[in-house]
């Protein structure tokens, strides 16, 4: 099971995020990612850590002035069915204007995936079952 974890604070107080999401390592050893989004602006910033495939391009945590941000979410990575970096979490539509972070997988996926392509929707996930 994954791991995550989050920090909402309107006096900017972010910066221990990075100690949350590893005290969860073992959930989620595969992969680490965050999202930081300032909800005034509506501005956000990706980054990754130590475990972040270097295949996705991204700042380091290290680099993300956590006090120019109220809302970070994070996350912890085991992966099972998509192994490649396209299940990387935090996740986002095309523009980064909703994001998620979920424990858990989703059964019923092949059908809800053919309901949202119907609709219009694209999916990312390069390796999962047909």
């Amino acid at each position: 099971m994954c791991g995550i974890c989050g920090i909402s604070d309107p006096l900017w107080r972010l910066a221990p995020i990075g100690a949350m999401n590893n005290v969860q390592r073992h959930r989620g050893p595969d992969d680490e990612g965050y999202v930081f989004t300032n909800t005034v602006t509506g501005q956000h910033r990706e980054a990754g850590g130590l475990d972040t495939d270097l295949n996705l391009t991204m700042g380091s945590l290290d680099q993300v002035r956590a006090e120019s941000f109220d809302l970070v979410l994070a996350s912890r990575r085991l992966a099972i069915l998509d192994l490649s970096s396209s299940g990387h979490m935090p996740m986002s539509r095309a523009r980064g204007s909703l994001w998620i972070v979920f424990n858990g997988e989703i059964y019923n996926y092949r059908e809800i995936r053919e309901e949202l392509r119907a609709l219009g929707h694209s999916f990312r996930a390069s390796r999962i079952p047909r």
